[in-house]
């Protein structure tokens, strides 16, 4: 195998990333503490001298800071610049300049490829860094809503029409930011000391900034994150660097893979203003994720009733995972760009691989069905949702939170198994006119009926 531009099969990858798997026994998506001995061995096919594995942390820990990840691992074992598929961009026009620094005199982004430059799965088109060193903190992703032409209308802590979406965001405060920079809003925030992107985010560009932000703080997840937004150069300024040349032609060899190579999860976040599954960039991200075994996680984010930002606030439980779950997946229906404009050239390349993969456009349904049915299991048998079941079971005429989640369950799980659809009903037995007006709210299209005091 030619080590300097090693391609691999997407067997061959699915071969590696098991045996690295196997080794990274806390899932983080890294070979760290006492796994890194065990991993040693394994090269080795025996046990280790210490002088042996100082020798062999100097050879694959390529930044050296003491742990190794899956583009490491495969590194030691192929060579640098290894690469799953097509050929890269350095492969067909040729080398990128080596500079000692990513950075010019005025502090802008040069092209750089050298010894210290992380190995990627995608073109180092940002200063010599690979899309996955394109990470972006939760601070740094909350302290937007801080700057100066940010906008926000909040009305009994509901985010009101009229509020920056995160198309807003782009246009208003990133591109301006970065313009001429020649890198995203993330790496240019994090420039003296790049993040590497953990956990991917797949996201629709229509939601509300502010719910999106209390999503990625409300999810638990410590990051660095990846967010399209934040870590592609959005402002179409410089010829290298059009968000087309970024992203590549091959949606399974741009930077959504190569990050999605090296992360422990992918967090979907859903909220009630945008609807992510019509997106096909998301439905396709959470596809791929699964196939190269990356947990999917889903978080939503909505406003109760009472007007508390929370998918637990108010009287009811607001889930927009859950209140989404009456419309069926359809990939096929999903579009890239303005859903009233022509098929874009993103949509045109992700349509050209689902309809050449096994099972096509129904594939990914499936697939995306199963991950929303785990999320909506888990929320129900939480014990926060069991808690608060508790709760309600004291108060007149409330219903216990877990009940909807059943519905959803079963809608799920029906459909999944072919059964015919079935529309949703309540029974308002015991409420008020202003309870079912409130129900109607939080839960679109349901089918209210009994007896009314």
């Amino acid at each position: 195998r030619d080590v300097a531009m090693a391609r691999l099969t997407e067997a061959e990858f699915a071969v590696f990333k098991d045996d690295f798997d196997q080794v990274d026994t806390d899932g983080n998506g890294l070979v760290d503490g006492g796994e890194l001995r065990q991993l040693a061995n394994k090269q080795l096919s025996r046990e280790c001298t210490d002088h042996e594995f100082r020798q062999y942390m100097e050879a694959v820990d390529l930044n050296q800071d003491g742990m190794i990840d899956l583009n490491e691992y495969i590194a030691s074992i192929v060579g640098k610049g290894w690469r799953v598929g097509k050929p890269s961009y350095q492969d067909v026009h040729g080398p990128l300049p080596v500079r000692d620094s990513p950075f010019d005199e005025q502090g802008l982004a040069v092209q750089c490829v050298g010894p210290s430059s992380p190995v990627s799965l995608a073109p180092p088109l940002q200063g010599g860094y690979g899309p996955e060193m394109c990470g972006i903190s939760k601070e740094q992703i909350a302290a937007i809503e801080s700057d100066d032409c940010y906008r926000v209308d909040i009305v009994m802590n509901i985010t009101a029409e009229g509020s920056f979406t995160m198309r807003d965001v782009v246009d208003a405060i990133i591109k301006p930011v970065t313009a001429g920079k020649g890198m995203g809003y993330a790496l240019w925030t994090n420039r003296n000391s790049p993040l590497k992107a953990r956990v991917m985010v797949s996201h629709a560009w229509d939601e509300y900034y502010r719910d999106f932000a209390h999503a990625i703080n409300d999810s638990g997840l410590d990051g660095p994150f990846w967010v399209c937004a934040h870590a592609i150069y959005q402002v179409e300024d410089i010829p290298e660097l059009t968000i087309a040349r970024q992203l590549g032609d091959d949606p399974s060899a741009g930077p959504f893979a190569a990050v999605l190579a090296s992360a422990s999860v992918m967090l979907c976040v859903v909220t009630q203003k945008c609807n992510i599954y019509t997106r096909m960039w998301c439905v396709f991200e959470m596809y791929t994720a699964m196939q190269l075994g990356v947990e999917v996680k889903m978080q939503g984010c909505a406003i109760g009733c009472s007007g508390m930002v929370g998918i637990s606030a108010g009287e009811l439980i607001n889930d927009p995972v859950k209140d989404t779950c009456d419309t069926p997946i359809d990939v096929g229906q999903a579009r890239c760009g303005h859903p009233d404009r022509p098929i874009n050239q993103d949509e045109r390349a992700i349509r050209s691989q689902i309809e050449q993969m096994p099972g096509g456009y129904g594939a990914i349904d499936q697939a995306v069905e199963q991950a929303r049915l785990a999320y909506l299991v888990s929320r129900r048998d939480s014990q926060e949702l069991e808690e608060r079941a508790r709760m309600m079971a004291m108060r007149r005429g409330r219903e216990d939170p877990r009940v909807p989640y059943d519905a959803a369950i079963t809608r799920v799980e029906n459909r999944l198994a072919g059964a015919p659809e079935e529309p949703r009903q309540y029974d308002a037995g015991g409420m008020t006119p202003e309870q079912i007006a409130e129900l109607e709210m939080a839960f679109p299209g349901l089918q209210v009926g009994g007896q009314l005091f």
